[in-house]
C-alpha cells in the first residue's frame, strides 16, 4: 500500500474488481493497480466508505471516483486478465536482426467487426488494458480505428512501436492520446542503425523529443544482448533526458533463427554485467525508472512484472492475442507449436478460452524448481522469465540467472 506514489495525480478514477482473494484496484489514468487482500466486502460500503478506502492506497485526494467491475467465477486465480497484448499487423516496416517473429504470412487477420467484438468481450470480462503491438502495428491501416475504439471504451490504451514513421505520423498519434507508448531503442545511433535499418535511430529520438511536450506516459524497451550491453548507459542518458523509463529484455534464441541471436543472445554472465550497470546508474540516475530481470545487486529491488503475492511472469496475469485471433499465454510460446496453443477467439470466444482451456490452466500451475531453493527469490527475485526460458531452453527454471556468481 502507497499513499505517497508519484505517480498519481490528483484526480483518479479506479476500477474494482472481485476476485477470489480479494480485489484488484486498477488506477484508470496512471496503471498503477494494488491486488488487495483484505477480508472486506466493498460492494455493501456506502460511497463515501469506498472513497476512504481507495485513499488508502491512492492518497488523500478530494476528486477521487470508482467504479465496480462485472467479475466471473473459474478456476484460475484471476477472474479475467489484467492486460491483453493484441497484434495487429503481420507486417512490419523493418527487418531487425534480432526480431524472432515469423517471415511467412499466417492466417487471414481478424476483421474491423471482429477486432470490436474482441475488444468488447475484453471490457465484459473486466480486462483494465489493451496493448497493441506487431510486428509494428501502426502500420496497420485499422491501427487508428482500432486505438480509438479502445478509448471509446475508458481501456487503458498501450502502443507498442519501433517509431519508424515521419513527422506527420508522429503528431497523429499523439493526437490520439494513447495512455503509454513503449519505443524500441537498441543502443547508441551506430549501433541501433546497424540493427534495425539506417535511419531509424533518428526517427526514433525525433518522436521521443515529442513525446517529452506532452503527457503521455512513455518507455524505452531495450533488447539487451551482448553487442549492446556496451551502450547501457547511453540509454539511460537518453530516457533521461526525454522524461522515460526503460525496460533492459535480455536478447534469446526465441523464433526465427539468425547469426546476430546465435552470437550474440545473453548468458548468465552477461545477464551480471548488465545488473551490475544498471545498479550503479540508478545512482547517478534516481529519477529515472530502470526494469531488468534479476535484481540482484539493489538494495531495494524493482520487480520487474511484480505479481505481488501471486505468480512472477506477466503471462500469468496477461496474454496474448495474434494477428488472425489464436490465444496464447505469451507471444514468445506461439513459436513452439501447438503445445501452448489456448484457441482461436473468434471460433470460440476469448471467455471461454480463459475459463476452460486446459492448456493456460497447466500453464499457470508452472513453478519455478531450482529457484525455490534460492535466498533471492521472491524477496528480489520472483525467477526470471519463465515464458522466455521455456520459449528458447525448454526448462522453466532461466538460465540467466546469475545467482551462483554472486
Amino acid at each position: 500500500m502507497s499513499v505517497n506514489d508519484p505517480r498519481i495525480k490528483s484526480r483518479v478514477f479506479v476500477r474494482i474488481r472481485k476476485e477470489k482473494f480479494g480485489y484488484i484496484l486498477f488506477e484508470r489514468f496512471t496503471r498503477v493497480h494494488y491486488f488487495v487482500t483484505e477480508n472486506k466486502t466493498l460492494e455493501i460500503f456506502s460511497k463515501r466508505e469506498i472513497k476512504d478506502f481507495l485513499r488508502g492506497y491512492f492518497g488523500n485526494l478530494t476528486e477521487i471516483e470508482y467504479e465496480f467491475i462485472n467479475s466471473q467465477n473459474n478456476s484460475l486465480t484471476l477472474s479475467a486478465p489484467i492486460g491483453m497484448y493484441m497484434e495487429i499487423s503481420e507486417k512490419c516496416n523493418l527487418s531487425c536482426e534480432h526480431c524472432y517473429k515469423p517471415k511467412e504470412k499466417t492466417k487471414q487477420g481478424l476483421s474491423m467487426a471482429n477486432t470490436k467484438r474482441l475488444i468488447d468481450e475484453l471490457y465484459e470480462m473486466g480486462v483494465f488494458e489493451i496493448r497493441l503491438c506487431g510486428n509494428e502495428p501502426t502500420i496497420s491501416p485499422h491501427f487508428f480505428e482500432i486505438c480509438e475504439y479502445i478509448k471509446s471504451l475508458n481501456l487503458y490504451l498501450g502502443v507498442n512501436t519501433n517509431a519508424y514513421f515521419n513527422e506527420s505520423m508522429q503528431e497523429k498519434i499523439i493526437d490520439l492520446r494513447p495512455d503509454f507508448i513503449i519505443i524500441s531503442v537498441d543502443g547508441t545511433r551506430e549501433i541501433h542503425d546497424s540493427i534495425r535499418t539506417t535511419g531509424s535511430y533518428d526517427k526514433v529520438i525525433s518522436f521521443l523529443k515529442r513525446l517529452k511536450k506532452t503527457s503521455i506516459k512513455r518507455r524505452i524497451n531495450t533488447l539487451v544482448s551482448k553487442a549492446t550491453i556496451c551502450s547501457i548507459e547511453h540509454i539511460v542518458q537518453l530516457a533521461n533526458s526525454v522524461d522515460a523509463g526503460v525496460s533492459f529484455l535480455p536478447l534469446r534464441t526465441i523464433g526465427k533463427s539468425t547469426n546476430f541471436k546465435k552470437d550474440e543472445s545473453m548468458d548468465a554472465n552477461s545477464m551480471f554485467s548488465v545488473v551490475k550497470k544498471i545498479t550503479l546508474l540508478r545512482k547517478q540516475y534516481p529519477n529515472t525508472m530502470l526494469l531488468t530481470y534479476f535484481d540482484l545487486l539493489s538494495k531495494n529491488a524493482i520487480y520487474h512484472h511484480s505479481m505481488d503475492f501471486n505468480k512472477p511472469c506477466p503471462s500469468r496475469k496477461n496474454g496474448f492475442i495474434t494477428y488472425d485471433g489464436d490465444f496464447f499465454p505469451c507471444d514468445f510460446l506461439r513459436y513452439l507449436g501447438d503445445k501452448y496453443f489456448c484457441g482461436n477467439v473468434i471460433e470460440k470466444g476469448f471467455n471461454s478460452l480463459w475459463c476452460n482451456s486446459l492448456i493456460l490452466k497447466y500453464f499457470q500451475c508452472l513453478e519455478h524448481k531450482k529457484c525455490k531453493k534460492c535466498k533471492f527469490y521472491m524477496i528480489k527475485c520472483y525467477g526470471g522469465c519463465i515464458s522466455g526460458a521455456i520459449a528458447s531452453v525448454n526448462k522453466l527454471d532461466d538460465e540467466l540467472c546469475f545467482a551462483h556468481l554472486l
